[in-house]
Parts: C-alpha cells; structure tokens; sequence
C-alpha cells in the first residue's frame, strides 16, 4: 500500500549562497525559463519517492531557481496538465502520489496514443538520428549491471525526445508526451521495487525498437514500442 508522507520540497540555496547551485539541478545559470524549471522538476519528481507527497511552494521554489512566480506558476501548471501534480485549495501544488490501481491504465493510454501517431504520421524510413538516439540509449544499458536512477531517467527522458520527434500532429505530440511523463515514474518505480527486472525489461525493449528501426519503417516502429510498452507491465506485476 502506498502511504501519503507529506514533505516539503527541498530548497538548495543557503543564505551564504549567492545563487542556487544549478548544477545540481541539470541546468545553467541562464536556464531559468519555465520549460527548463519544468524539465528540473520532473527529473526530481521522477526520481523521488513515489510514495511521498511533495508540497510545492512557489514562493520557495522562486527563492530556489532565482526567478519570479511567474515562471513558477508557468511550469507548475505544465506539470498539472501532464498528471504529475495538482492544485490543491488551501494548500498549494503538490505532488500526485502514485495509484497503484492506475497503472494499467497510464500504460494503455500511451500505447494507444503510439497507436494513434502510427496512424497519421507520414510514413516511410526511420531517420538515422532515430536509430542513432536508440543505439546509444541501449549502449548506456547495456555499459553496467546496475545502472544509476539518474541515469535510467535519462534514458527514459531520452526515448520520449526521440518518439516526440516522430510526431508531426502537435495535438497529439503533446498528449503523447504528458502521458509519457506520468510512464516514466511508474518505470522509475518499477525500477525501485523490482531492480533486475526493471532493467532488463528496458534492455529488452530497447533491443527490439532498434531492430525494428532498422528493419521497418515509422508505422511500424510506433507500433513496436506501443507493443513493447504493454510487455513491460509482465515483470515488474509478477
């Protein structure tokens, strides 16, 4: 069962400090737009503890990445449109827990919106910075036996770039990649309760979309991941 521990969202500036140490945060000094908060954000949400439920404060985070609420707001409420927070009167944004009830569900959502892009995307062969971008994620995993959280986000976070490009309809790129986003931390979770497998699964199914990318054409390969995403719920729900 899951349980609703309730944290506050780490502040990493200091009072000594006189900016916030962007490093950490996987960006620059200059990278303070809402998209690149946003990006910071569902890297630390993906990488947390999905039983935990993160209050979000703008105010404190403005303090954290140097910048006015305005931002804040803008990338806080691209979060809530792709189902990774919510605002909640009287307390603020937090962080949705995961349901475990709803797993099968978020699956089947972004296999059927591969489906749909299957369907409409101009068809022909796959590009060879798609094959290019599937090569190194799968040399990533393949590098080590126990990978890092970070760096099977960052694979993740990968391949979602790689499908999105694929995805001319931005109606449909968008909704793509908000779904996708709430996939990644099941997958993060996946990762945590069943580690082998996890990675094995990832292994398996960045084998199979690479082969598929060299043999077929886009059609096929959007079906082939949508394909994949259902077999990935097999290891880590036994």
């Amino acid at each position: 069962m899951y349980s609703a521990k309730k944290t506050t969202i780490e502040l990493r500036a200091t009072n000594q400090q006189t900016q916030t140490d962007w490093t950490i945060l996987g960006m620059t000094a200059r990278e303070k737009s809402s998209e690149a908060i946003a990006r910071a954000l569902r890297e630390r949400i993906c990488l947390a503890n999905p039983e935990e439920t993160e209050t979000l404060h703008e105010g404190r985070l403005g303090l954290e990445f140097g910048v006015s609420r305005t931002p804040i707001r803008q990338a806080l409420q691209h979060l809530a449109y792709e189902g990774l927070v919510s605002v909640k009167s009287g307390v603020g944004t937090v962080v949705i827990p995961l349901d475990p009830d709803g797993k099968t569900r978020d699956v089947a959502i972004t296999c059927a919106l591969l489906r749909a892009a299957a369907e409409v995307v101009p068809n022909g062969p796959v590009p060879n910075k798609v094959r290019a971008d599937f090569t190194e994620c799968l040399n990533q995993v393949s590098a080590t036996n126990q990978p890092s959280r970070a760096m099977v986000f960052n694979v993740r976070s990968q391949v979602l770039e790689t499908f999105s490009s694929m995805i001319e309809s931005t109606i449909l790129r968008d909704a793509f990649r908000a779904s996708y986003w709430r996939l990644i931390r099941w997958r993060m979770n996946d990762l945590e309760v069943a580690p082998t497998m996890a990675q094995h699964r990832l292994k398996f199914t960045l084998e199979e979309v690479l082969a598929t990318s060299k043999s077929g054409n886009v059609t096929d390969l959007l079906i082939a991941a949508a394909a994949q995403g259902q077999e990935e719920l097999t290891p880590t729900n036994a």
